[in-house]
């Protein structure tokens, strides 16, 4: 039976490596992410998620993108970082939002 390769550019591979790395490590803090906002908007404050959300997507991923990915030209990597970086912000900012107003679930 024949390997079916997604590529064989080696370039692409460790490009798709470092990026599943940088997924995986994310993943975490978007399930927890998730998981805040539902439970801080179901507890009747949907602007508090509103305003991170747009703070993360505008001025983390999208600025990030920019800066890291175009301006400096590092790529694909900086990309699902920036994405990354986001979802690590959201998710400590919910923790401290849910610790601070003592939300059902919080430790």
């Amino acid at each position: 039976m024949d390997r079916i390769a997604f590529s064989d550019n080696q370039q692409v591979i460790q490009l798709l490596i470092i990026v599943l790395a940088i997924d995986t490590i994310s993943q975490p803090f978007l399930a927890s992410t998730l998981v805040d906002t539902s439970a801080i908007q179901a507890g009747g404050n949907s602007k508090y998620p509103m305003i991170v959300t747009t703070i993360g997507i505008w001025g983390i991923r999208t600025l990030g993108v920019y800066f890291f990915a175009w301006y400096q030209g590092w790529g694909l990597p900086a990309v699902w970082a920036s994405i990354a970086a986001d979802n690590v912000l959201r998710a400590v900012l919910f923790a401290r939002y849910r610790r601070r107003r003592r939300v059902v679930g919080s430790m």
